[in-house]
C-alpha cells in the first residue's frame, strides 16, 4: 500500500501504526509531531491510530536552539 510521508511516496507491506511508522524511521517518540491527514495525533495514541492506504503523514522533529546574539537581531539591532 502507499502513503505520503513529509511530502514523499512511501511503499508499505501492510497496515501499521503511528508509533511503528515513527520507528521505521528511527526517530524519537517524543521528539515528534504527527499529523495524519492534516490532523495532529496525540502522542498517547501513535500505538492504536493506525496509517492505511493513502493517507498523508507529517513527521515533525522538536529542535532547540537559538544564537547567542540575543537581545540582538542579525543586524545588530536590539530587540528588546
Amino acid at each position: 500500500m502507499k502513503i505520503v510521508v513529509n511530502g514523499k511516496e512511501k511503499q508499505l507491506e501492510k497496515s501499521i501504526s503511528i508509533s511503528e511508522l515513527i520507528s521505521s524511521y528511527s526517530l524519537d517518540l517524543e521528539r515528534i509531531i504527527t499529523l495524519k491527514d492534516e490532523v495532529i495525533i496525540p502522542k498517547n495514541e501513535y500505538n492504536t491510530t493506525i496509517v492505511k492506504e493513502g493517507n498523508k503523514i507529517e513527521l515533525l522533529s522538536i529542535v532547540g536552539g537559538g544564537w547567542d546574539g540575543f537581545p540582538y537581531n542579525c543586524r545588530g539591532n536590539i530587540l528588546l
